[in-house]
């Protein structure tokens, strides 16, 4: 494996981790503010629930933002780091305009 597959792969690599991780990120506070509702209304008198309210929604939609980005991140950087064209889903590994390998065959994106 030369030294340019090598840096096209970590470059890839690279952007993989980065959208997981505002996947997830925004999935945790999601799940947060779902929990928080949760146990308020389980535990909590009509006047606390509406007192919380305000803060587990801003918790959910805190989280619905961060997933967003992290989709449209993924879609900014679903792209050829040789071409700049957008990867086919179907063929992650290999560039369709260029020829451009951009991972080894049964690597997966988080490694």
């Amino acid at each position: 494996m030369n030294s340019r597959l090598i840096g096209l792969t970590k470059d890839m690599r690279w952007r993989f981790r980065a959208c997981s991780y505002l996947f997830n990120v925004g999935a945790v506070w999601i799940l947060c503010g779902t929990l928080l509702n949760l146990l308020v209304r389980l535990v909590a008198d009509r006047r606390t629930q509406e007192e919380f309210s305000p803060i587990w929604f801003t918790l959910s939609m805190v989280g619905f933002g961060i997933t967003s980005a992290g989709f449209a991140l993924s879609l900014a950087i679903w792209r050829c780091p040789v071409c700049d064209k957008f990867l086919r889903r179907t063929d992650k590994y290999i560039c369709g305009k260029c020829g451009a390998t951009i991972r080894e065959r049964g690597e997966s994106a988080a490694s």
